[in-house]
């Protein structure tokens, strides 16, 4: 079937389908590190994060596996954020938190869990299913519908608690505009973080 861009005077073809290389990872995202003996978040190496996260990760994104991880913010549990940028570099567009505890080699060992076991290991492995699909749908729907379920109570540890989403709204070294991203732009994911986060930040004495 023709290219129907070519019946169109003046008209440039579509670009042809590139698949986003490690490079454009690097490039598109930030990761902001919750410095809790500081008080403040700060942007650390988002390919060590990608790293910390372990081979299959880093791999399957085209990275190197060997190569700096997240010794810089030591052991025990640590708050992360990962913000989408746009086109421009400049505004984040959209922010997903992450919440793990790290080992002393920098590496995640695990994170923090509400789920069972037995619902974390099939938490596990409908996720490793989904990531590793090679067509659509990844999940059948009634599986989709039992990870939505335990993402929600798993991701739910992950939710920033008022005085962080405030550090970061005063600490994130980018605009935040909110852009047309469909999950609601960085205001969107703010909010969804904490729906009343505009009344808790009122007891801080902080405008949002």
């Amino acid at each position: 079937m023709a290219n129907d861009s070519e019946d169109l005077p003046g008209s440039d073809p579509l670009p042809a389908y590139r698949p986003p290389t490690f490079a454009d990872y690097l490039d598109e995202q930030r990761c902001l590190w919750w410095n809790a003996a500081g008080s403040r978040w700060v942007e650390i190496s988002y390919e060590a994060f990608i790293r910390a996260r372990g081979t299959w990760w880093i791999e399957k994104m085209g990275g190197e596996a060997e190569g700096e991880t997240l010794t810089r913010c030591g052991t025990g549990d640590h708050r992360f954020v990962i913000c989408m940028m746009d086109d421009t570099r400049t505004q984040c567009v959209y922010f997903h938190a992450h919440r793990y505890v790290l080992d002393g080699k920098g590496m995640i060992d695990h994170f923090p869990t509400t789920l069972s076991k037995d619902e974390d290991e099939e938490y596990k492995r409908l996720d490793m299913k989904r990531c590793t699909a090679k067509q659509q749908p990844e999940l059948d729907s009634e599986e989709q519908a039992r990870f939505e379920r335990l993402a929600d109570q798993q991701w739910e540890v992950t939710r920033l608690p008022p005085d962080l989403l405030i550090a970061l709204k005063r600490d994130i070294p980018w605009g935040t505009d909110p852009g047309d991203h469909p999950r609601g732009g960085f205001w969107g994911a703010y909010q969804h973080h904490n729906k009343a986060v505009e009344n808790l930040a009122a007891r801080f004495g902080v405008s949002t």
